[in-house]
């Protein structure tokens, strides 16, 4: 019955809230205000040694803010980038960072991907915005890797230490990592070594959401 009502309502409103349904907008100001609660999670990794990286993730992948990251990621709903992005760093905006960010760094779109924009590039893109913080898209993939959601878990730890280059001059630059869903973390530890071997220092990553309580904790 959604799917009729989502159906009718585009033919009268070319856009609509993702979760609500209310017209005239990709998701709507409620329903962003309530995807994002108090929440914020950190994931502790020791693979820098005495050093570890922190991830933020602005709420769980549940309920609305999950439906609104599949519309966006598989549906093409490209314009809710923009206010999930802005939603996350409104909450980030908050944290007291160990050293102050240069750049934002996203995690690069996957090379068989099929889709015709990089989310987590316009996540950065409107979380810089907000945040004060210029984007630098320098990294891409440096080689063809199953999508991470085909994977299991134990799959998911397989991913090779480089799997990522970077293609522009970071070297000096403090940097956060941007994605949209983080659920192992791997995929930014793996991003992480790869900006911190071409001399940029990661400061912390930024997510919209966490999929897994894995190795984490609640900070506030």
């Amino acid at each position: 019955m959604r799917d009729i009502l989502v159906f009718l309502l585009h033919l009268i409103f070319p856009e609509s809230c993702v979760i609500c349904l209310s017209p005239g907008v990709a998701i709507c100001d409620d329903c962003l205000e309530k995807i994002f609660g108090e929440y914020i999670e950190r994931i502790r990794d020791e693979k820098f040694g005495s050093r570890f990286m922190r991830i933020y993730s602005a709420n769980p992948y549940a309920d609305g803010l999950k439906d609104a990251v599949i519309a966006m990621k598989y549906s093409g709903y490209r314009n809710l980038c923009e206010p999930l992005g802005r939603g996350a760093a409104k909450k980030f905006a908050g944290l007291k960072l160990v050293k102050p960010v240069d750049y934002l760094v996203p995690v690069p779109l996957h090379l068989s991907s099929k889709r015709d924009f990089n989310q987590s590039l316009d996540i950065a893109k409107s979380m810089g915005k907000f945040l004060g913080i210029e984007v630098l898209d320098a990294a891409c993939w440096a080689m063809d890797l199953p999508r991470r959601a085909s994977l299991s878990m134990s799959e998911r730890f397989e991913m090779p230490l480089d799997s990522f280059k970077i293609v522009k001059d970071i070297s000096g630059l403090r940097i956060a990592l941007v994605d949209d869903v983080c659920t192992t973390g791997i995929t930014l530890l793996r991003l992480a070594r790869a900006c911190e071997d071409a001399g940029a220092e990661v400061v912390c990553a930024y997510t919209l959401c966490s999929a897994s309580a894995y190795n984490s904790d609640r900070v506030n």
